[in-house]
């Protein structure tokens, strides 16, 4: 017939050591690695997130006066605060729903959301000719920019 292995058996010895006796050296379980490669990769994620939130500043106000959106040059300063302002207010009302994606469905999986949602909101925004097209992308490129928080959460528990 069919021999079954069996499990490797294991001999283990017991031995009573005492707390103070410092001559039994007890094994230690191996330091974990440093986690160069996440840590890494979160820097570039952060650095893509800072990047996407200041990159318009020079640009835009040049951007906007394009649109011709009013013959005053004094409104020109108006339509850039509230086209520079609405990525921030997106970005405040979508932070705690990205808190819970990522606890539900784990921080890798939404970082890459985040990412993907990140260029296609810098795209729309890039290729923008009207302001209302300009708002929307800079607005949607907040809504998707729930990285940092999730990055800084990943780096505590990596750590």
């Amino acid at each position: 017939g069919e021999e079954m292995t069996k499990p490797h058996e294991v001999e283990i010895e017991l031995v009573d050591v005492n707390p103070s006796d410092k001559s039994v050296e007890l094994p230690q379980p191996p330091a974990p690695k440093f986690p160069y490669l996440q840590i890494a990769l979160l820097s570039i994620i952060n650095l893509n997130e800072s990047f996407q939130i200041n990159v318009i500043w020079p640009f835009v106000p040049f951007m906007v006066e394009e649109f011709h959106l009013s013959d005053d040059p004094n409104d020109q300063g108006f339509y850039v605060g509230i086209l520079a302002a609405s990525f921030f207010l997106a970005q405040f009302l979508s932070s705690f729903v990205w808190g819970r994606l990522s606890d539900v469905y784990g921080r890798r999986p939404t970082l890459i959301l985040g990412l993907f949602g990140t260029l296609v909101a810098m795209g729309i925004f890039g290729v923008a000719t009207t302001y209302s097209v300009a708002l929307f992308g800079r607005f949607f490129a907040g809504l998707l920019n729930g990285n940092v928080g999730i990055s800084k959460t990943y780096l505590a528990e990596i750590i």
